[in-house]
C-alpha cells in the first residue's frame, strides 16, 4: 500500500473546494487522513474544510497536524493563521502569518492577513504598513486596497482611504464590498 494519496484521490477533493463543497472535501480529505496520516495533503484539505464550515476548533487540530508532517509549508503557517484569526487569537494569528512570510516572501495574502490582524489590534501603522507590502507584491490586490482603505479611515487618512477604495473599485468594478466603504 502507497504512503500516497493517488492523483484521482487528491484531484477529487480538489473538485469539490473548487465547487464550493466543503462537506465533501471534510468527508474526503477525512478518509485521506485515515488512509495515509503521514500524509500533509490530507490534512491542509481537513483543515481548510473544516474552517469554511465554522468548526474552527477542529479546523485548528487540522492544521497543526499538516504542520507537524511539514513545519517548513508557508501556506499551511496562512491557514493555521486564519484558523487563529476566527477564533480570535488574534496574537497566534500574527505568529502564523509572520511564519508563512518567513517562508514565503512574497506572500501577498498573508501580508494582507497580517495587516487585518494588526487592524483588529488596533495596531494600525503595522496594518497600514503590511497592507501596502501586499500591494506593491501584487498591485491588482483589489481586496488589499479596499483593507488599506479601512485602516487608513481608522487613521483619520479619509483622502488617503477614499483614493484607496477608489482604486479597488477601478481594479474590480464588482466589489460591492468598495463601493459600501466609500460610501
Amino acid at each position: 500500500m502507497s504512503k500516497n494519496p493517488s492523483q484521482k484521490e487528491i484531484d477529487d477533493i480538489l473538485k469539490h473546494y473548487k465547487a464550493g463543497r466543503f462537506k465533501e472535501v471534510e468527508q474526503l480529505a477525512l478518509q485521506l487522513t485515515n488512509k495515509y496520516p503521514n500524509n500533509q495533503f490530507g490534512w491542509k484539505a481537513l483543515g481548510v474544510a473544516l474552517k469554511q464550515t465554522g468548526n474552527f476548533e477542529n479546523a485548528l487540530e487540522a492544521n497543526k497536524n499538516s504542520l507537524k508532517i511539514n513545519p517548513l509549508d508557508p501556506e499551511a503557517h496562512y491557514n493555521l493563521g486564519n484558523t487563529y484569526k476566527e477564533l480570535g487569537e488574534l496574537k497566534d494569528s500574527e505568529i502564523s502569518y509572520k511564519k508563512a512570510i518567513e517562508l514565503k516572501s512574497d506572500y501577498a495574502a498573508a501580508y494582507n492577513n497580517l495587516a487585518d490582524t494588526f487592524r483588529q489590534r488596533k495596531q494600525l501603522k503595522d496594518s497600514e504598513t503590511s497592507f501596502k507590502k501586499a500591494i506593491e507584491l501584487n498591485p491588482n490586490y483589489f481586496e488589499a486596497y479596499n483593507n488599506l482603505g479601512i485602516t487608513l479611515r481608522e487613521m483619520g487618512k479619509l483622502e488617503e482611504s477614499e483614493n484607496s477604495y477608489k482604486k479597488a473599485i477601478e481594479l474590480n468594478p464588482n466589489y460591492f464590498e468598495a463601493y459600501n466603504n466609500l460610501g
